[in-house]
């Protein structure tokens, strides 16, 4: 799969304007990301550490984007629309080399975006670091990311819904609430919905309460 997606990089890369190639560097440029553990990308600094671009502070009500936010922060970072999958897949091929909560962070933002193509491979790619990365920022950052996602896939919410059960640490399991309240209507409309709000009412954590609020029938 990682030969897979750096092709996928390297063929969307060559087919930038000259003037654009090579502009982004994963290892220099996510270090001027400043992420917010309940909002994801929040501001770009420059080279200098100034501010090149801000949404404001680390709040949940900041977590999803409007569409001149994320391409403001993307732009800042040098990350051009026609760019977004060539940098999607460069971030999941490299993801072990890089800091990992900004790669997940950016890779989030970009495929939020409505018009992204390649989501699917993003989402499946979120779901595997948050099952199995040893980095709990990392954990924390992709289930933001799939809460933020326009739409997920019924074996995302199944994985999101194991992850809640096993998972102990409530500072890494918070987003989890923003996962079922933004993806709520889809969540009802599965045929499983009552089997999950079952498995999520049975998990002892102060945020259960508040998770199946946002899935009342």
């Amino acid at each position: 799969m990682k030969a897979q997606l750096l092709a996928i990089a390297v063929s969307a890369l060559l087919c930038l304007p000259a003037s654009a190639k090579g502009v982004f560097t994963p290892k220099v440029d996510l270090k001027r990301c400043m992420v917010g553990n309940q909002a994801g990308l929040l501001k770009v600094l420059s080279l200098q550490r100034k501010v090149l671009f801000t949404r404001g502070i680390d709040d949940r009500d900041q977590a999803r984007m409007d569409e001149g936010s994320r391409a403001s922060l993307l732009g800042a970072l040098n990350i051009e629309p026609d760019q977004y999958a060539g940098v999607a897949a460069l971030l999941m091929s490299d993801f072990n080399k890089l800091p990992r909560k900004e790669a997940v962070a950016v890779l989030s933002a970009i495929a939020a975006s409505p018009d992204f193509p390649n989501r699917d491979q993003v989402e499946s790619f979120l779901v595997k670091v948050m099952k199995t990365s040893n980095d709990i920022y990392a954990r924390r950052q992709a289930v933001l990311g799939l809460a933020v996602l326009p739409k997920v896939k019924s074996d995302t919410v199944a994985a999101v819904v194991a992850r809640y059960e096993t998972c102990q640490n409530l500072w890494e399991t918070f987003p989890i609430q923003q996962f079922f309240e933004y993806h709520a209507a889809e969540v009802k409309g599965e045929t499983d919905y009552a089997q999950v709000r079952t498995r999520l009412g049975a998990v002892k954590s102060l945020y259960t309460p508040s998770v199946l609020g946002y899935l009342e029938p």
